[in-house]
């Protein structure tokens, strides 16, 4: 839409500048365009739009190629806060943003990210082991969306699973699977112990 309507500016633009050049060589008054400058601002404020939310969807397209392994809580802790600093900056700068769809689609992207991260944290926790996510899937009735396997596993994989709208459910697996960590170490120390 957004190309489209640049499309439409373009050549509305050549008829203005055609029409210009007439009026002056007639000596006319030169024609003013309010609703054609009101497009091509239009055009420059969606412009802005999108341009932050292709970055955005960029890279967190990238982060989910990444093996679930491999991820690092805080590169995307710090790309979540890179892009909500830029989205809060963009309504400083233009106050019409907040009222603008697309910006108000972006803002709520954006923050639904950023909103996701201490689950996915908690989710990437080494305790947290296939038998773990398997209960998850069970109890969130996605069981059978997606094969287990977190040597394979991808962050794209976890969104599609939607996770956040079960919070709770999950973060009690969590703190379980992380309470169970805890009294297998426990355990693993006592025998050794014992057996020195």
């Amino acid at each position: 839409m957004l190309i489209a309507s640049k499309a439409t500016v373009a050549e509305f633009n050549k008829k203005r500048i055609a029409n210009v050049q007439a009026e002056k060589l007639f000596n006319l008054e030169i024609s003013k365009y309010p609703k054609l400058v009101d497009m091509e601002e239009g055009n420059k404020k969606f412009d802005e739009i999108y341009g932050v939310f292709d970055e955005f969807s960029k890279e967190v397209q990238q982060f989910g190629t990444v093996n679930w392994q491999r991820l690092k809580i805080d590169d995307l802790e710090q790309t979540a806060d890179k892009f909500v600093r830029a989205v809060a900056s963009m309504a400083r700068k233009n106050p019409a943003f907040e009222t603008s769809p697309p910006y108000i689609n972006l803002k709520e992207r954006v923050q639904g990210f950023k909103d996701s991260l201490p689950l996915i944290g908690m989710l990437n926790d080494d305790a947290v082991k296939e038998r773990h996510w398997q209960r998850i899937l069970e109890e969130t009735g996605k069981e059978g969306q997606m094969e287990i396997n977190v040597k394979t596993m991808s962050l794209t994989k976890v969104f599609e699973l939607e996770l956040a709208k079960y919070e709770e459910v999950v973060t009690e697996i969590c703190k379980e699977a992380m309470e169970e960590a805890k009294i297998e170490t426990m355990l693993r120390e006592i025998e050794e112990t014992w057996k020195k």
